[in-house]
């Protein structure tokens, strides 16, 4: 199983993930869907709307947005296991303690740059 390599550069454009319920206008609140798969769960991530059309087949009703893919290894606590495509012939499987490590400065930068925007408001 490859952990990291050079298509972890999928973070530092936009992914498409798939929310557990539909948000909610002005709530800061994310509830991201995952997976269990042989007994080991997963957050299932998308390159594109069109390979997340391809991996469901149909088969998925959830919401799904689009988002900074660095904004979201800033919400994730470093425990998950993200799939990057799954069940497609690009699929790889990343540790997101490994991405948040790897990507920490950007992640530090989004997060003060947020800061700075409620602070404006």
């Amino acid at each position: 199983m490859e952990i990291t390599n050079q298509q972890d550069g999928i973070f530092l454009g936009k992914v498409v993930i798939i929310l557990s319920e539909e948000l909610n206008g002005n709530s800061s609140v994310i509830n991201i869907q995952d997976y269990i798969e042989n007994g080991k769960p997963f957050i299932p991530i998308f390159s594109s709307i069109e390979k997340f059309n391809e991996s469901a087949k149909g088969n998925i009703k959830n919401p799904k947005i689009e988002i900074d893919g660095i904004f979201l290894l800033s919400i994730l606590n470093g425990k998950e296991t993200l799939k990057l495509n799954p069940g497609l012939e690009d699929e790889t499987i990343f540790k997101s303690e490994l991405l948040i490590q790897k990507y920490c400065e950007k992640i530090e930068a989004l997060k003060i740059k947020m800061e700075n925007l409620k602070d404006h408001k």
